[in-house]
C-alpha cells in the first residue's frame, strides 16, 4: 500500500495546481452521478495531497463541492425530465425503492431540511437528487440544499486531510 500512496503523490507531485483542483472536482462530480465511486476517501487523499504540495485549501474545498453539486444536479436534472413513474421504476429494479419512499415521507414532512439531512444518510445520499428531480422539488432551492450540505460534507473531510497534510512532517513525529 505504501508504494501504491509513493505512486500516487509522484503523480500527484507532476500536476499543476490547477489540474489537481480540477482532478478533485472531476471525482467528485463523478461521484455525485455514480455514488458507488469512493468520492469520499479520494477527497481526504487529495486534499491531504493538495496540503504537501501547498495548495490552497479554500481552492481545494470548493473545486470539490462543486463537483460534487454539479454531478449531483445532473442526476436531478435527468430524472425531473423523465419524472417520478420512471425513477420509481429504475429505483424499483435496483431494489431501492424503500429507500426512496423514506426520502418522499421526510420531505413531506420535513420540506428542504430533509433533502439537507439526507446528503448525510448513507443510502439516501444517493437517491436524494433524483427523487428532488422527479418530485421537481424547484432547482434553485435545490442546488442551494446540495452546495449548502456539500459545504459542511466535503469541508470537514478536505479540513482535516488538509490538516493533517500541511503538518505531515509534524504528525510522523
Amino acid at each position: 500500500m505504501s508504494a501504491f500512496l509513493d505512486t500516487l503523490q509522484d503523480w500527484v507531485a507532476t500536476l499543476p495546481i490547477g489540474g489537481l483542483y480540477a482532478v478533485l472536482g472531476v471525482i467528485a462530480f463523478i461521484e455525485g452521478i455514480f455514488p458507488p465511486v469512493p468520492a469520499d476517501v479520494v477527497v481526504a487523499l487529495g486534499s491531504f495531497l493538495a496540503a504537501r504540495r501547498g495548495a490552497s485549501f479554500t481552492a481545494t474545498a470548493a473545486s470539490i463541492v462543486i463537483g460534487s453539486v454539479a454531478g449531483a444536479m445532473v442526476v436531478y436534472a435527468v430524472a425531473r425530465r423523465f419524472g417520478a413513474e420512471w425513477l420509481h421504476e429504475r429505483l424499483k429494479k435496483a431494489g431501492i425503492d424503500n429507500l426512496e419512499q423514506r426520502l418522499e415521507v421526510m420531505y413531506s414532512e420535513y420540506g428542504m431540511t430533509a433533502l439537507f439531512v439526507s446528503r448525510f444518510l448513507p443510502g439516501l445520499r444517493a437517491v436524494t437528487p433524483p427523487m428532488a428531480g422527479a418530485t421537481r422539488i424547484p432547482p434553485i432551492r435545490t442546488t442551494f440544499v446540495f452546495l449548502l450540505a456539500s459545504s459542511v460534507w466535503y469541508g470537514a473531510i478536505a479540513w482535516i486531510a488538509f490538516t493533517v497534510g500541511d503538518d505531515w512532517v509534524q504528525m510522523q513525529r
